[in-house]
């Protein structure tokens, strides 16, 4: 869940957090973020703490991400971004910070209502691995986002 509040014209703060189970492994995280609005362009900045089972101790995660946002018909937008995902404190007593994650990202989305869109998105996730090539992982979504 996110909680997001206006604070000033095209500037929002918020935070939120969200629980995740993979492969038996579960992580709870928490976050803090601002995020500005200026035209179509949208830049947003997210500070996470990611708890981990078994982990050494929590892991900290910056994300920066810059989005730019076109309307490509009635009720239709079309957007293209990207992001950096960097570990400023990895869960694992003895490793330093690292970039964790780059993401290309593209979508497309309907307004069904002033409150509810619906889009698909596709994103291109590169993890970068020191001496070894690069994992790249392609990501596609359904995307359903209802406004309070």
């Amino acid at each position: 869940f996110t909680i997001l509040q206006a604070v000033a014209d095209g500037v929002r703060i918020g935070g939120g957090g969200g629980v995740f189970d993979a492969g038996g492994n579960t992580e709870i995280r928490s976050f803090q973020q601002a995020v500005v609005r200026r035209g179509r362009v949208q830049a947003r900045t997210r500070f996470e703490q990611r708890f981990f089972d078994g982990a050494d101790r929590v892991e900290l995660r910056l994300r920066q991400r810059i989005e730019y946002n076109q309307p490509i018909g009635s009720g239709w937008s079309a957007k293209v971004g990207g992001e950096w995902l960097g570990l400023l404190q990895s869960r694992n007593v003895g490793q330093g910070a690292s970039t964790e994650q780059w993401r290309a990202q593209t979508g497309i989305a309907y307004r069904v209502s002033d409150r509810l869109e619906l889009g698909a998105n596709y994103w291109l996730v590169v993890f970068p691995r020191r001496d070894l090539p690069a994992r790249i992982s392609h990501v596609p979504q359904t995307v359903l986002t209802y406004r309070f």
